[in-house]
């Protein structure tokens, strides 16, 4: 005997057991394919020294507008009140 469409209705959309399994093989699929891309460049880029690191993290905080309007405004402060001239050397 074969189910009623309100049976299968029930039975496909509103298991939250299959809902979750969905999540975690949609989850699962998405951490593999990070995993191969981080596998993969870090092949192609190799092994970073602790100043490659470090600007690339100061680069990243630079990248932020709010912390660049700061860091301008603060250095531009500084060059009036003294009347020095500042010179980055990175």
């Amino acid at each position: 005997m074969p189910l009623s469409a309100e049976r299968i209705r029930e039975l496909q959309a509103d298991s939250p057991i299959r809902i979750e399994k969905y999540r975690n093989t949609m989850r699962a699929k998405r951490e593999k394919k990070l995993l191969e891309a981080y596998v993969e460049m870090s092949k192609k880029i190799g092994r970073l020294s602790t100043r490659e690191l470090f600007l690339a993290g100061l680069f990243l905080y630079w990248a932020d507008a709010e912390v660049l309007y700061k860091l301008v405004k603060t250095f531009w402060i500084f060059k009036k009140r003294f009347q020095c001239s500042l010179t980055f050397i990175l």
